[in-house]
């Protein structure tokens, strides 16, 4: 461009503005004039950095000669723009984020997630990763700075290169910052940070943890760039709840036998680091029986609640911390309620769950520990109580004292015995009496006790089963051969031993059990008066007892204590009546006898009988006579007899 123009050239230029043209007649000094004051400029922001030469021609009026000269212009660029830096190209830019774990997209940043416990370090920037300086020129990086700048994990969180990267990147802070210095091409830094990776090694995400901030910047040999982030969502991986009974998920307890509802999970601890849990189940898997049963306890405050409940099954829900099932839980109890319990172990299993885990599992195994359970004995055979009564007649020949036709032995954890002891009280007729059993089926030791008891110690002859003491116990007999056997009972009693059964403890002796043999007479002796005549005198229209004692008696057991004295009746019975005991039975006249009715006679006849009144047999009776001699007052006065 022309800057100083003269009236008598002409300057003209073509459309691009790359040539002049200078026209018209003047003098040498007036072109000098108007050369000099003609620019270059290049209006470009970034114009290209070659050589530009200006050609100059001077052609004379007549044309016949010119001139040619040449002026080299260089261009001296300015570094006035700062490098810019994207991580991924193919992001779009955003003012709402295309994931919601993402914040709100932005130019130039990488967006990824880094799950939990993940093995594998992440890259940092997308494979189309570019830097772009705008200056002319400028292809070279002098720098390259990547630091974690939020949310920073110090210690197990960090950069790291791949293992086959060229460069050399210098990390500082527990490796949250990697420098890479240069200088380098742009090519070369975009390679080196396809080698950034990303490593977090800590255990415990959080879900509403916010994305890890990697800041990005990158400089030129003046201008440093805007930084750029990489946003890393830490994904966690819920850890499922730990159950563990004294530091193991699998274990043994000992349920002792008949020991009532017992705490079995008094060692149990809960934990789960990263969650609360959300419900659970506690439920006897296997080996168990109608007499299982299991509880719970949910402690006040805990936030947990039963769902459903049963005897082998209890679920419940939270959301609650470790803390409080592992107290909940620990109230567990078991009881089992039958005696004798054999065979493989109840299996109690605990599973609890967190909202995103997979259930956790634990089992504990409850070894039955039985007792040795003393045997029992019915004589009823389990009918009736343990105890019988049985009657022994007088005059029976030895009766068995069990007639049951059931087993009067039993043991539920048990089968074999050692010895049956056998005791007999209350004999007090002597040899007359004896208590027996079969000699075939048992060996005895006798032993006295006292006068009127004696004790046997009987093991078994051959097998000791249940069988064999059951057929000893039924060969018992009573006999008493008395004519008139002593009243009262008299006392068979029997406890047995089982052998105690290996590793369930010592030997256990069963309640005694007892036969009552209650002895009844047979009525087979009449009763009788002291004399087959009483005779007695009466003194005419006299009233009260008369001077004769009458008295009776029985043979028979209890005889006495059941007779009946009666007057037979005859025209004078009713004039009289008998009172007191058999041994001082009473005449006495309750109506006045007139001496001068009596027809003829003096003497009034009395048929009096006595009766055992049996309520067992046949009631037996025999009479006797009483003769009153009636004295005429009358006719003593008049003779002066009276």
């Amino acid at each position: 461009n022309a800057s100083v123009m003269h009236p008598d050239i002409t300057v003209t230029t073509d459309s691009s503005m790359s040539t002049l043209w200078l026209n018209g007649s003047a003098s040498l000094r007036d072109y000098e004039w108007v050369l000099k004051g003609v620019q270059y400029w290049d209006t470009n922001a970034e114009p290209t950095p070659a050589h530009r030469t200006v050609t100059l021609t001077v052609v004379d009026p007549l044309g016949s000669r010119q001139l040619q000269s040449r002026q080299m212009i260089a261009i001296r660029l300015i570094n006035d723009n700062a490098p810019v830096l994207d991580l991924d190209p193919r992001n779009v830019t955003s003012n709402v984020s295309v994931d919601s774990d993402f914040p709100p997209q932005e130019v130039g940043a990488f967006f990824t997630r880094y799950t939990e416990r993940s093995t594998v370090a992440i890259p940092l920037v997308d494979s189309a990763v570019s830097i772009v300086d705008a200056d002319s020129g400028v292809t070279m990086i002098s720098s390259v700075l990547v630091q974690i700048v939020t949310n920073h994990f110090p210690g197990v969180e960090r950069l790291e290169v791949v293992s086959a990267c060229a460069e050399t990147f210098r990390f500082e802070g527990q490796s949250s910052i990697a420098r890479l210095v240069g200088p380098m091409s742009i090519s070369r830094a975009e390679t080196a940070l396809l080698c950034l990776r990303y490593r977090n090694l800590a255990d415990q995400f959080q879900s509403d943890q916010l994305p890890t901030e990697i800041k990005f910047i990158v400089m030129d040999t003046q201008q440093s760039s805007s930084p750029v982030y990489a946003y890393v969502t830490l994904v966690p991986v819920y850890d499922p709840p730990v159950v563990l009974f004294d530091g193991i998920a699998d274990a043994v307890v000992v349920y002792r036998e008949n020991s009532g509802a017992q705490r079995v999970a008094t060692t149990l601890t809960v934990t789960d680091p990263d969650s609360a849990i959300s419900d659970g189940r506690i439920e006897l898997d296997s080996g168990y029986s109608e007499s299982d049963r299991i509880s719970l306890v949910i402690p006040a405050g805990t936030g947990i609640r039963i769902d459903r409940q049963s005897s082998t099954s209890i679920s419940f829900f939270g959301p609650a911390s470790p803390a409080a099932f592992q107290a909940a839980l620990r109230t567990i109890t078991y009881e089992n309620t039958y005696i004798g319990k054999a065979g493989a172990p109840a299996v109690l299993r605990i599973t609890l769950r967190d909202k995103d885990a997979p259930p956790t599992t634990a089992t504990l195994n409850i070894m039955f520990l039985g007792d040795n359970n003393a045997p029992e004995l019915s004589l009823s055979a389990f009918q009736a109580g343990r105890n019988i009564n049985v009657v022994s007649r007088e005059g029976s020949p030895a009766m068995r004292l069990v007639s049951s036709a059931g087993s009067v032995v039993r043991d539920v954890d048990n089968d074999l015995f050692s010895s049956l002891t056998a005791t007999a009280c209350g004999l007090v007729d002597g040899g007359s009496e004896m208590v027996d059993f079969s000699r075939s089926l048992a060996t005895a030791v006798a032993t006295p006790i006292n006068s009127t008891c004696s004790s046997w110690l009987l093991t078994a002859v051959g097998s000791r089963t249940n069988s064999t003491y059951n057929d000893i116990i039924k060969s018992f007999t009573y006999r008493n051969a008395r004519d008139e056997p002593t009243p009262g009972v008299r006392i068979v009693s029997f406890v047995i031993t089982d052998n105690g059964n290996g590793s369930l403890g010592s030997e256990a002796s069963s309640q005694a059990a007892s036969a009552y043999i209650t002895i009844r007479s047979l009525n087979d002796h009449r009763p009788v008066f002291s004399q087959v005549v009483y005779s007695t005198s009466l003194l005419e229209n006299s009233v009260g007892q008369l001077n004769v004692n009458l008295s009776v008696s029985d043979a028979d057991q209890y005889g006495d204590d059941n007779l009946v004295v009666a007057i037979l009746p005859s025209t004078h019975s009713n004039l009289f009546s008998l009172t007191g005991p058999p041994d001082d039975i009473r005449l006495e006249a309750v109506t006045p006898v007139d001496f001068e009715a009596l027809s003829g006679t003096t003497t009034i006849r009395l048929n009096v009988s006595v009766s055992d009144n049996s309520n067992m047999d046949t009631p037996l009776a025999s009479g006797s006579v009483i003769e009153i001699q009636v004295i005429d007052v009358n006719g003593m006065l008049r003779t002066g007899a009276l």
